[in-house]
């Protein structure tokens, strides 16, 4: 009788046995997934980044060594194909808002130009300037005046103060490129910005793109491609 009452126990046994022995498989196949899907993504993101460094460092070699200077983001970006690899890279010029400091007593000056033609288009489209007083607690002055010193503007901004707008002559006969000059009798801090973005603040904006396909153009498209952007801000 004894041992009828014990019949049974070695196959229960032997079913905790074998769901332990599944379990532990299962769970060394998913974590050997993960890492394989971890090493993969490390594999092309690094050729990635290194791509969007390279576009950046190529970048600022253009701008400050040569005559010419990356395409606008708005009208189209410059690609390329890096030799002997599954990886391109692109890069662009964008112009935004810029933060800028004004210490007392001392002029603060900018211009607006056309960045690819500087002497050349003597009408490059600047319409309004928007600055927006951050910090601070003296008033701010922005003079606008054109290249040959002729005062266009005189805004004064007290502390505190929304956005102000600065609107900007454009008539077809004159020349349309500024310089700005702001000065305060103490430190302030203020947002600058134009219809245009800042000329002389650009942001070289690049990317970087690696695939595991043989065609590199697959990275505009393909699921498997990982990308890397960088931002570099340029001032002038």
């Amino acid at each position: 009788m004894k041992l009828q009452s014990q019949s049974g126990i070695t196959l229960l046994f032997s079913v905790f046995v074998m769901s332990g022995v599944a379990l532990i498989t299962m769970s060394v196949g998913f974590f050997a997934i993960q890492e394989l899907r971890a090493s993969r993504s490390v594999i092309l993101s690094e050729p990635a980044i290194g791509a969007a460094e390279t576009a950046a460092e190529s970048g600022l070699w253009q701008l400050y060594r040569t005559s010419s200077q990356p395409s606008n983001c708005q009208t189209g970006v410059d690609t390329r194909v890096l030799t002997a690899s599954q990886t391109l890279d692109s890069r662009c010029i964008k112009y935004a808002s810029a933060t800028i400091g004004v210490t007392a007593g001392a002029e603060y000056v900018f211009n607006l130009y056309d960045p690819n033609n500087r002497n050349g288009n003597l009408n490059p489209g600047y319409t309004s300037i928007v600055a927006t007083y951050l910090n601070g607690a003296t008033s701010l002055t922005i003079r606008v005046e054109r290249l040959d010193a002729i005062l266009v503007s005189s805004t004064t901004i007290p502390p505190g103060s929304q956005a102000t707008q600065i609107t900007l002559p454009t008539s077809p006969s004159d020349d349309n490129r500024f310089r700005v000059i702001m000065s305060s009798a103490g430190n302030v801090t203020v947002d600058v910005n134009t219809n245009l973005g800042m000329s002389d603040f650009p942001t070289l904006a690049t990317e970087g793109c690696a695939t595991q396909g043989t065609d590199p153009s697959s990275c505009l498209t393909s699921k498997d491609a990982f990308r890397r952007k960088l931002e570099v801000l340029v001032p002038r």
